[in-house]
């Protein structure tokens, strides 16, 4: 696990090559947040790689362009679209579109080319369409403890980092 004060282009390059000079070969997707600095860097440090947003971020920066006391309108045909594998964004847009929320319509055209390529990796999809695995632990956890109601985690629960997984 490596710490850093900042995600820049640099702190990637570094971490990419450190993986690469330690294996890693044949990388063909990777799933991040939205930073620029890991976007920028990841085309470079692997050839023919694609890369895509974490849904869960995808989706909260659409969801960030439309008030509070309508996203839940919305919040179904989100999920079913990106997490179901049935829906469809155009017909979301419509509507977003007709409601006045222009911004999460950009938000979604942005990068409708870059939010279901998972889905070229047919047989996994369902795994690797999910979010970052500390948010897929903190949910696991809150499901078992009955707590899927909860954004946090539970109060005691002991984070462990990807590598300790």
């Amino acid at each position: 696990m490596k710490l850093a004060d900042r995600e820049d282009e640099f702190f990637w390059r570094a971490l990419f090559e450190e993986l690469k000079e330690r294996g890693l070969t044949d990388v063909q997707m990777v799933i991040s947040d939205g930073h620029k600095g890991i976007q920028a860097v990841i085309l470079k440090a692997f050839t023919g790689v694609s890369w895509q947003m974490y849904l869960v971020h995808f989706m909260r920066a659409i969801l960030r362009n439309i008030p509070v006391k309508s996203q839940n309108d919305f919040r179904p045909s989100l999920n079913a679209a990106f997490f179901k594998n049935n829906g469809d964004l155009e017909d979301i847009c419509e509507d977003l579109q007709y409601h006045g929320y222009h911004k999460a319509v950009d938000t979604i055209e942005r990068s409708s080319t870059d939010i279901h390529i998972y889905r070229v990796f047919q047989k996994n999809w369902k795994k690797i369409s999910t979010t970052n695995m500390m948010e897929r632990v903190n949910k696991k956890l809150r499901d078992v403890q009955g707590l899927s109601g909860h954004k946090a985690p539970p109060p005691n629960t002991v984070r462990s980092s990807s590598s300790e997984l």
